[in-house]
Parts: C-alpha cells; sequence; structure tokens
C-alpha cells in the first residue's frame, strides 16, 4: 500500500492531506475526511487485472490530473491517459499528430443518499446506483477498458490513419488479420 503526505493551505491554515490506498485523507487539524482517488483505484485496478488483460500496460507518467500509459505494442501508436475528472481514453498518434481517439469513456459521479450514480446516465430507471465511487468507476471506465483491450485490441493486427484530402479531418481504426483496408494514409503494424 503506497502512501504520501503533504500540506496544503485552505482557508487560512494548513491542511495535511495522506494518500493510503485508494483514499485521499485530509485532517485539517480537527477531523479526518476522506475521498477516494481515482488514480490510486486505477493503478491497484490495473495490479488486480494484469494477468487477465491480453495487452500489457505501461505508467509512462503520472501526474495530479492524468496517468499516462502505453501498450506493449511493437509501435507506439496507442497512448492512453485516465483523466482526474473521470476521462479514460485511448488516442492514435503517429509522426507527432493525434489522429482519433479509439477508445473514450467518461464518469461524472454524484452522490446521493442511495449512493453513487453517473450523471451522465439518462436519468429514471437506466441510471444505477453505485455502493461506492470505486464500484462505479470500475463499471463506468475500468471493465469496459478491459473488455476493449481483450475483444478489440487484442485481435488488432494493425492501425489504420486516414485524413481528408485536405487534411481538414483525420480518424483512426483498429484492423484485424485478413481484414480489407480502405487505402489508410498510414498503416502502423501492432503486432510484435
Amino acid at each position: 500500500m503506497a502512501e504520501s503526505t503533504g500540506r496544503t493551505a485552505r482557508a487560512g491554515h494548513t491542511m495535511l492531506a495522506a494518500s493510503i490506498g485508494t483514499n485521499l485523507l485530509l485532517w485539517d487539524g480537527e477531523s479526518v475526511m476522506s475521498k477516494p482517488d481515482l488514480r490510486r483505484a486505477f493503478l491497484d485496478w490495473l495490479d488486480e487485472a494484469r494477468s487477465r488483460l491480453a495487452v500489457a500496460i505501461h505508467i509512462e507518467r503520472s501526474t495530479a490530473e492524468a496517468i499516462d500509459f502505453s501498450f506493449a505494442l511493437a509501435n507506439p501508436v496507442l497512448l492512453g491517459a485516465l483523466i482526474a475528472r473521470g476521462d479514460l481514453v485511448i488516442s492514435a498518434e503517429w509522426a507527432g499528430t493525434s489522429w482519433d481517439f479509439l477508445f473514450f469513456n467518461e464518469v461524472r459521479p454524484q452522490q446521493n443518499l442511495n449512493g453513487f450514480t453517473c450523471s451522465l446516465c439518462k436519468p429514471g430507471n437506466k441510471r444505477r446506483v453505485f455502493p461506492s465511487l470505486e464500484t462505479l468507476w470500475h463499471d463506468h471506465l475500468f471493465e469496459p477498458f478491459a473488455d476493449w483491450i481483450n475483444t478489440k485490441l487484442a485481435i488488432a493486427q494493425a492501425v489504420a490513419l486516414y485524413r481528408s484530402d485536405n487534411g481538414s479531418a483525420r480518424w483512426a481504426r483498429l484492423v484485424t488479420a485478413g481484414e480489407d483496408v480502405e487505402l489508410p494514409y498510414f498503416l502502423v503494424k501492432l503486432a510484435l
């Protein structure tokens, strides 16, 4: 379990912050408040999920705003980021240009009397209630990401990168073995 501490100024006095497990503990000199940390939850999930992910993930950089990561592929064309506000994205980047997002899930937690919901989900019967932020993050971000890795990325042989004739639009898609590919601008091999 990783632990870290730091001090921040709040309302004219010092607040001590400590990260323990998936929680961020804040102490303002009077009481301890616990706030789950999406970045820590992602790293914990990744440690647990490594054995069931068909393509390995490598953490490149971690800041307060995001965790940047890459995949164990022949070419570094796919870059990922978990953004602290609740976005998990995979972009196709080649020759210094971002071409497209191949995976993009987001969550905006909202607490109610019964637990947590995602404010982006449709209201009513379809909006599920989760007992904790961690279960909401697993459902909306982490497990869909694992499914994408295992069902889409793992069978892809290449990334096809396209652009419009005038260069004003770019897009990308994963390509599987034996698939007919409309002539792309670049075809980047993924398999090792």
